[in-house]
């Protein structure tokens, strides 16, 4: 790590980037020096012999995993290190991840991914398309939006999730 030296970072940063086993966290506020420490970290993992294609680096940003993926690669002064650490969001890392794995869920990789708001208008569509004009007791699409997330994530049906969640309002279940 012939660029930056640990000597820079404060006890704590220091703490980080030589932490030896297992993944580690890194939460701090705006300003603190969170790029920093991950980029040291992340070329002190490599450096010490750990291969980059085995780093998995998540940020909220594509823009911060790529500039500390750069940062790495100035650091170690291997351009082609940095390019094999697997980075991104959350949701991209993700994204990818499925698009390769694709085939063993038994689905092609050309799939979409809805966000909230393409989501809501699918189920606006579905409802416009099979009921008509819902009565005005018929729940907006985006508690119908609620209703299917909570069923898909908490594996269970609908009804679980109208039974317990929603209990208290009342939906004209006839029209559902």
């Amino acid at each position: 790590m012939s660029n930056w030296s640990i000597e820079s970072l404060n006890p704590n940063q220091r703490k980080i980037v030589d932490h030896k086993s297992g993944p580690a966290l890194v939460i701090a506020g705006a300003g603190s020096g969170k790029t920093r420490v991950i980029t040291h970290r992340v070329a002190q993992l490599i450096h010490s012999g750990i291969p980059a294609s085995s780093i998995l680096l998540l940020t909220f940003t594509n823009k911060a995993a790529n500039e500390i993926a750069q940062r790495v690669g100035r650091a170690l002064k291997n351009s082609t290190e940095q390019q094999k650490i697997i980075h991104g969001t959350f949701h991209s890392v993700g994204s990818r991840f499925l698009r390769r794995n694709a085939k063993l869920l038994n689905y092609k990789n050309n799939f979409s991914i809805l966000d909230s708001s393409d989501s809501r208008d699918l189920i606006k569509a579905s409802l416009a398309e099979t009921i008509g004009k819902p009565g005005k007791y018929f729940p907006k699409a985006a508690v119908l939006q609620n209703i299917f997330s909570l069923s898909f994530n908490r594996f269970c049906t609908q009804q679980m999730i109208l039974d317990s969640a929603y209990h208290e309002r009342n939906f004209h279940l006839e029209q559902l």
